[in-house]
């Protein structure tokens, strides 16, 4: 049986540059089997949530990070 709780959970994330604010109080989950397309444009913030996803935020210095994420 496929379970209904989110193998992605980002609730009110928040990621500040050096100040620059990147994402605000973002919030999503993403199931089991759902695709999830990331689009918009330059400087909208994709690259910052996949970072945050995959913990490669906490290599950079200048950012600061509030909210939480799980990956199941």
């Amino acid at each position: 049986m496929v379970s209904a709780s989110p193998m992605i959970e980002v609730e009110k994330l928040s990621v500040n540059y050096a100040g620059k604010p990147a994402l605000d109080q973002l919030t999503l989950n993403v199931r089991r089997n759902e695709i999830l397309a990331v689009i918009g444009p330059a400087n909208s913030g994709k690259t910052t949530l996949l970072n945050c996803i995959n913990r490669m935020i906490e290599t950079i210095p200048s950012a600061s990070v509030s909210g939480t994420v799980k990956v199941d």
